[in-house]
């Protein structure tokens, strides 16, 4: 049991019982992350009978510039990890060494991956993967070194522009050499790039809005034009993917209802099955 803030209700972080199997067909979720069809994620919705509205409130680019990370990319040789956070860092990172034609060997270093998907990123693009964390944060990168001595150990880090820097604070507290580069940014899509009308999620909102960063949350207050938060979310129930997530939600005033043990969409809709399943157990 954890509490986020004052304006946040005491939520239990839900690790989604597969033996929970209460279908949702009389809810409605939106989340804000762009499901394929055919994909995991698509099939475990259709399992679930939940009306979804895939409603992705960040577009991706490269920064502009981009001498800071060639320049890093050109001494590679002088450090032992690369850390990738995201596929987001792992597609940005491709897109740029593909740019200049390079030859990138990391054979010469250790690679560690955030979370799943961004290993499945990083094996798809061929990247080795030697590392990955089980939990799916910062804190979960600087776990796999507890006891390990970090001192004169260089790491790189591709990263969006945006990124917070516990990570960087984390390592460099245990004796570690940081680089922390910026290889892309995360804007707000133009009304032309959103999947669903805005007028049509105030007029019909969902019973449940998950959201898979700090950025989908804010961008998806400042898209619906949304003053009072409070007001907007009351009545429905509010997934974060994690806990920094959690904490953007709930400096809003709104409060946060799941937290999934696994930061995936996978994840979120196990986490929202078991919550519901219990609450339905319960009546």
């Amino acid at each position: 049991m954890q509490e986020l803030k004052k304006y946040s209700k005491k939520f239990i972080v839900y690790p989604g019982n597969k033996h929970l199997n209460y279908t949702l067909e009389n809810k409605t979720l939106l989340i804000t992350h762009s499901i394929k069809p055919g994909s995991a994620e698509n099939q475990y919705i259709n399992k679930l009978r939940i009306k979804t509205i895939s409603f992705p409130t960040i577009i991706i680019s490269l920064v502009n510039d981009t001498t800071k990370f060639y320049k890093s990319i050109n001494s590679i040789e002088d450090y032992d990890y690369i850390v990738f956070t995201s596929m987001n860092a792992v597609n940005s990172f491709i897109e740029l060494i593909g740019n200049k034609n390079l030859d990138f060997n990391f054979n010469k270093l250790k690679v560690i991956c955030v979370g799943k998907k961004t290993a499945s990123a990083c094996k798809q693009n061929g990247i080795p993967v030697n590392l990955v964390p089980n939990k799916f944060s910062a804190s979960g990168v600087v776990e796999i070194f507890s006891a390990t001595d970090l001192t004169n150990r260089k790491f790189f880090v591709p990263s969006s522009k945006i990124a917070r820097n516990e990570l960087k604070l984390e390592l460099e507290a245990k004796g570690a050499s940081v680089t922390m580069v910026p290889i892309y940014t995360v804007a707000k899509p133009m009304q032309s790039e959103l999947t669903v009308s805005p007028a049509y999620i105030r007029k019909n909102i969902p019973d449940i809005f998950a959201f898979t960063s700090p950025s989908t949350f804010n961008n998806f207050i400042k898209i619906l034009d949304i003053e009072n938060t409070a007001e907007f979310f009351h009545g429905s129930t509010i997934v974060a993917i994690g806990p920094t997530t959690a904490r953007a939600i709930t400096d809003s005033k709104v409060n946060v209802d799941i937290i999934p043990e696994e930061f995936t969409v996978i994840g979120i809709l196990k986490a929202i099955n078991e919550y519901f399943t219990l609450r339905k157990l319960k009546e």
